[in-house]
């Protein structure tokens, strides 16, 4: 390859002429795009606490809760002091019983049986038994147990046959007795008597009184 030889072009000088007049601005380009937003800044300082706002209405009274277990029993109390003595009292037993038979033959009498003095004051839990029959057939026995004034129990009975043996029973409680507290049988018969002693104990006709208060 042969060798190239460079070729110098030489252009006639002129000298600056002098600069035109300035143009008219251009009007403005078209608005470009939003740029990204930039990243967020540090958080600023904690505003200052503002006043406390008015207490608001007060709310519904909720469920009561269950009941708690059971305290500790707490310790035993001093002893008090010893009262006073009461008044003394004597439980008073009284006792009797009949010794003989006792006639009951008149309709209209009470007959007196076993009997006991024991004074007109207090408070007395009496008890008695008489035992009867009738010599000539059945009749009608009334039986009361009293103070002479006042009838603490009575009873009316009727057996149905002669030489009937029968047992009666009555009990009860007085008050200031104005008599001797006894049993008394009547009988529609003029044959009837109390026995004192059918069952060979000698205590068939017995009363007993105890002076409660």
């Amino acid at each position: 390859m042969a060798n190239e030889i460079p070729v110098v072009t030489y252009l006639p000088f002129s000298p600056p002429g002098t600069p035109g007049p300035t143009g008219p601005s251009g009007g403005p380009g078209p608005t470009g795009a939003t740029g990204a937003t930039g990243p967020a800044g540090p958080a600023g300082p904690t505003g200052a606490t503002g006043p406390t706002g008015a207490t608001g209405p007060t709310g519904a009274t909720g469920p009561t809760g269950a009941t708690g277990p059971t305290g500790a029993t707490g310790p035993t109390g001093a002893t008090g002091p010893t009262g006073a003595t009461g008044p003394s009292f004597v439980v008073t037993l009284l006792e009797n019983h009949l010794t003989a038979n006792v006639l009951v033959n008149n309709t209209a009498v009470y007959f007196d049986g076993p009997s006991v003095a024991q004074g007109t004051s207090g408070t007395w839990d009496v008890s008695g038994t008489v035992t009867v029959n009738d010599t000539a057939g059945a009749c009608t026995f009334n039986v009361k147990l009293w103070d002479g004034t006042a009838v603490i129990s009575s009873l009316n009975y009727t057996i149905a046959a002669a030489n009937l043996g029968v047992a009666f029973t009555l009990t009860g409680w007085i008050v200031n007795p104005a008599g001797n507290i006894r049993i008394s049988v009547k009988s529609n018969s003029v044959n009837s008597k109390m026995l004192f002693n059918a069952s060979g104990n000698n205590l068939d006709c017995k009363i007993s009184a105890k002076r409660v208060a």
